[in-house]
Protein backbone atom coordinates (compact mmCIF):
# COMPACT_ATOMS: atom_id res chain seq x y z
CA UNK A 1 0.00 0.00 0.00
CA UNK A 2 3.03 2.58 0.79
CA UNK A 3 4.42 1.75 -2.62
CA UNK A 4 0.90 2.15 -4.39
CA UNK A 5 0.61 5.98 -2.48
CA UNK A 6 4.09 6.94 -3.55
CA UNK A 7 3.68 5.17 -7.66
CA UNK A 8 0.54 7.71 -7.64
CA UNK A 9 2.26 10.74 -7.07
CA UNK A 10 4.68 10.04 -9.23
CA UNK A 11 2.04 9.28 -11.78
CA UNK A 12 0.52 12.17 -11.26
CA UNK A 13 3.81 14.26 -11.98
CA UNK A 14 4.48 13.10 -15.06
CA UNK A 15 0.84 13.68 -16.59
CA UNK A 16 0.70 17.17 -15.14
CA UNK A 17 3.91 18.38 -16.72
CA UNK A 18 3.00 16.13 -20.02
CA UNK A 19 -0.66 17.71 -19.77
CA UNK A 20 0.45 21.27 -19.54
CA UNK A 21 3.21 20.85 -21.96
CA UNK A 22 0.49 19.67 -24.68
CA UNK A 23 -2.51 22.03 -23.58
CA UNK A 24 -1.91 25.66 -24.57
CA UNK A 25 -4.65 26.32 -22.13
CA UNK A 26 -3.01 24.15 -19.05
CA UNK A 27 0.13 25.12 -19.41
CA UNK A 28 -0.11 26.59 -16.04
CA UNK A 29 -0.43 23.12 -14.83
CA UNK A 30 3.64 23.03 -15.01
CA UNK A 31 3.84 25.36 -12.35
CA UNK A 32 3.34 22.97 -9.71
CA UNK A 33 4.05 19.22 -11.75
CA UNK A 34 7.48 18.51 -9.37
CA UNK A 35 5.50 19.38 -6.28
CA UNK A 36 4.02 15.41 -6.32
CA UNK A 37 8.04 14.74 -6.25
CA UNK A 38 8.67 16.88 -3.64
CA UNK A 39 5.99 14.77 -1.56
CA UNK A 40 7.79 11.43 -2.68
CA UNK A 41 11.46 12.72 -1.51
CA UNK A 42 9.90 13.72 1.92
CA UNK A 43 8.64 9.95 2.72
CA UNK A 44 10.75 8.60 5.36
CA UNK A 45 9.36 4.93 4.76
CA UNK A 46 10.86 4.29 0.98
CA UNK A 47 14.65 3.60 0.18
CA UNK A 48 16.51 5.67 -1.81
CA UNK A 49 16.80 3.40 -5.04
CA UNK A 50 12.95 3.08 -5.16
CA UNK A 51 12.57 6.82 -4.81
CA UNK A 52 14.83 7.77 -7.84
CA UNK A 53 12.60 5.03 -9.73
CA UNK A 54 9.60 7.10 -9.00
CA UNK A 55 11.32 9.91 -10.25
CA UNK A 56 12.07 8.06 -12.93
CA UNK A 57 8.35 6.98 -13.87
CA UNK A 58 7.16 10.29 -13.91
CA UNK A 59 9.91 11.97 -16.46
CA UNK A 60 9.12 8.52 -18.27
CA UNK A 61 5.40 9.78 -18.49
CA UNK A 62 6.15 13.20 -19.47
CA UNK A 63 8.95 12.16 -22.21
CA UNK A 64 6.54 9.40 -23.84
CA UNK A 65 3.44 11.71 -23.75
CA UNK A 66 5.10 14.95 -25.04
CA UNK A 67 7.72 12.87 -27.95
CA UNK A 68 6.40 9.48 -29.10
CA UNK A 69 6.07 10.92 -32.46
CA UNK A 70 9.63 10.95 -32.74
CA UNK A 71 9.30 6.79 -33.28
CA UNK A 72 7.82 7.01 -36.52
CA UNK A 73 11.54 8.67 -37.89
CA UNK A 74 13.14 5.87 -35.91
CA UNK A 75 11.34 3.36 -33.37
CA UNK A 76 14.94 2.32 -31.99
CA UNK A 77 16.49 6.16 -32.00
CA UNK A 78 12.55 7.13 -30.44
CA UNK A 79 12.12 4.84 -27.67
CA UNK A 80 15.80 5.03 -26.68
CA UNK A 81 15.79 9.42 -26.78
CA UNK A 82 13.05 8.83 -24.25
CA UNK A 83 14.19 6.40 -22.07
CA UNK A 84 17.58 8.31 -21.59
CA UNK A 85 16.52 11.93 -21.35
CA UNK A 86 14.16 10.68 -18.52
CA UNK A 87 16.61 9.00 -16.79
CA UNK A 88 18.90 12.40 -17.16
CA UNK A 89 16.08 14.24 -15.86
CA UNK A 90 16.05 11.67 -12.26
CA UNK A 91 19.19 12.01 -12.40
CA UNK A 92 19.40 15.75 -11.81
CA UNK A 93 16.23 15.53 -9.61
CA UNK A 94 17.73 12.96 -7.26
CA UNK A 95 21.06 14.41 -7.43
CA UNK A 96 19.64 17.90 -5.60
CA UNK A 97 17.67 16.02 -3.09
CA UNK A 98 20.75 14.17 -2.01
CA UNK A 99 22.66 16.96 -1.84
CA UNK A 100 19.81 18.67 -0.05
CA UNK A 101 20.01 15.96 2.60
CA UNK A 102 23.99 15.73 3.01
CA UNK A 103 23.73 19.26 4.23
CA UNK A 104 21.86 18.64 6.82
CA UNK A 105 21.09 22.49 7.82
CA UNK A 106 17.72 23.74 9.01
CA UNK A 107 16.72 26.04 6.45
CA UNK A 108 13.94 26.12 3.75
CA UNK A 109 16.48 27.34 1.23
CA UNK A 110 17.47 23.45 0.51
CA UNK A 111 15.25 22.80 -1.79
CA UNK A 112 16.19 25.57 -4.53
CA UNK A 113 19.38 23.21 -5.45
CA UNK A 114 17.36 21.96 -7.84
CA UNK A 115 17.46 24.64 -9.37
CA UNK A 116 20.81 25.97 -10.50
CA UNK A 117 20.90 22.22 -11.05
CA UNK A 118 18.33 21.95 -13.73
CA UNK A 119 19.11 25.16 -15.43
CA UNK A 120 22.84 23.82 -15.66
CA UNK A 121 21.86 20.33 -17.22
CA UNK A 122 19.44 22.31 -19.33
CA UNK A 123 22.37 24.67 -20.35
CA UNK A 124 24.17 21.79 -20.84
CA UNK A 125 21.32 19.57 -22.92
CA UNK A 126 21.27 22.46 -25.51
CA UNK A 127 25.04 22.79 -26.57
CA UNK A 128 26.70 18.64 -26.49
CA UNK A 129 26.05 16.02 -29.09
CA UNK A 130 23.55 13.90 -27.12
CA UNK A 131 21.37 18.20 -27.45
CA UNK A 132 17.77 17.22 -26.92
CA UNK A 133 16.70 20.79 -26.36
CA UNK A 134 12.56 20.15 -26.87
CA UNK A 135 11.53 19.19 -23.63
CA UNK A 136 13.46 22.58 -21.94
CA UNK A 137 10.93 23.35 -18.90
CA UNK A 138 10.18 26.67 -20.58
CA UNK A 139 9.06 25.78 -23.92
CA UNK A 140 6.14 24.43 -22.41
CA UNK A 141 4.73 28.35 -22.95
CA UNK A 142 5.29 28.05 -26.06
CA UNK A 143 1.64 28.02 -27.32
CA UNK A 144 1.43 31.09 -25.19
CA UNK A 145 3.98 33.42 -26.44
CA UNK A 146 1.99 36.48 -24.43
CA UNK A 147 2.83 35.20 -21.05
CA UNK A 148 6.36 34.97 -21.54
CA UNK A 149 7.49 37.85 -24.05
CA UNK A 150 10.34 38.46 -21.59
CA UNK A 151 12.02 35.21 -22.72
CA UNK A 152 13.51 38.21 -25.13
CA UNK A 153 15.60 39.16 -22.15
CA UNK A 154 16.28 36.11 -20.58
CA UNK A 155 15.97 33.42 -23.04
CA UNK A 156 13.97 29.93 -22.77
CA UNK A 157 15.75 28.85 -19.78
CA UNK A 158 14.17 31.86 -17.91
CA UNK A 159 11.15 30.33 -18.09
CA UNK A 160 12.40 27.06 -16.71
CA UNK A 161 13.74 29.13 -13.74
CA UNK A 162 10.48 30.19 -13.03
CA UNK A 163 8.86 27.02 -13.18
CA UNK A 164 11.29 25.45 -10.81
CA UNK A 165 11.34 28.78 -8.59
CA UNK A 166 7.27 28.61 -7.94
CA UNK A 167 7.41 24.92 -7.70
CA UNK A 168 9.57 24.82 -5.04
CA UNK A 169 7.54 27.90 -3.34
CA UNK A 170 4.65 26.05 -3.18
CA UNK A 171 6.27 23.36 -1.57
CA UNK A 172 7.33 25.45 1.18
CA UNK A 173 3.51 26.52 1.57
CA UNK A 174 3.01 22.52 2.51
CA UNK A 175 5.94 22.42 4.40
CA UNK A 176 4.95 25.24 6.54
CA UNK A 177 8.46 26.99 6.75
CA UNK A 178 6.83 30.40 6.49
CA UNK A 179 4.11 31.64 7.97
CA UNK A 180 1.21 30.92 5.45
CA UNK A 181 0.12 34.49 4.70
CA UNK A 182 3.50 35.64 3.68
CA UNK A 183 4.48 33.04 1.76
CA UNK A 184 1.36 33.15 -0.49
CA UNK A 185 2.38 36.71 -1.18
CA UNK A 186 5.55 35.92 -2.04
CA UNK A 187 4.15 33.51 -4.16
CA UNK A 188 1.59 35.40 -5.65
CA UNK A 189 4.04 37.96 -6.90
CA UNK A 190 6.57 35.51 -8.58
CA UNK A 191 3.84 34.27 -10.38
CA UNK A 192 2.13 37.05 -11.47
CA UNK A 193 5.10 39.83 -11.98
CA UNK A 194 6.71 38.02 -14.93
CA UNK A 195 3.32 37.95 -16.51
CA UNK A 196 2.77 41.28 -16.23
CA UNK A 197 5.84 42.66 -17.67
CA UNK A 198 4.76 39.88 -20.85
CA UNK A 199 1.97 41.79 -21.20
CA UNK A 200 3.26 45.87 -20.70
CA UNK A 201 6.16 44.01 -23.19
CA UNK A 202 3.60 42.25 -25.74
CA UNK A 203 1.24 45.61 -25.80
CA UNK A 204 3.79 48.11 -25.90
CA UNK A 205 5.87 46.02 -28.63
CA UNK A 206 2.04 45.75 -30.62
CA UNK A 207 1.76 49.35 -30.88
CA UNK A 208 5.01 50.19 -32.13
CA UNK A 209 4.83 50.58 -36.46
CA UNK A 210 4.74 46.94 -38.08
CA UNK A 211 6.76 46.25 -41.08
CA UNK A 212 5.63 43.27 -43.24
CA UNK A 213 7.82 41.08 -44.63
CA UNK A 214 7.64 38.34 -47.30
CA UNK A 215 8.61 34.89 -46.06
CA UNK A 216 9.23 31.86 -48.26
CA UNK A 217 9.87 28.39 -46.12
CA UNK A 218 11.23 25.67 -48.61
CA UNK A 219 11.57 22.37 -47.56
CA UNK A 220 13.42 19.71 -50.04
CA UNK A 221 12.22 16.58 -51.10
CA UNK A 222 14.74 14.17 -49.95
CA UNK A 223 14.92 11.51 -47.82
CA UNK A 224 17.94 12.40 -45.26
CA UNK A 225 18.11 8.22 -44.58
CA UNK A 226 19.56 7.92 -48.27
Amino acid sequence: KQYIKSVLPSVFSGFLMAIGWCNEYMSFLILFSFVPLFFIEAEKNISKSVKFVLYYLAFLIFNVKTTYWIIYASFAGGVAAMLINAFFMAIILNTSFIIKNKKRLNTPLLHFYIIPLWITFEYIHLNWELAWPWLTLGNTFANNPILVQWYEYTGVLGGSLWILLVNVMIWRLFEKQLTMKIQLIKLVGVILMPILVSLILYYYNNGSQKIEVNVLVVQPNIDPYN
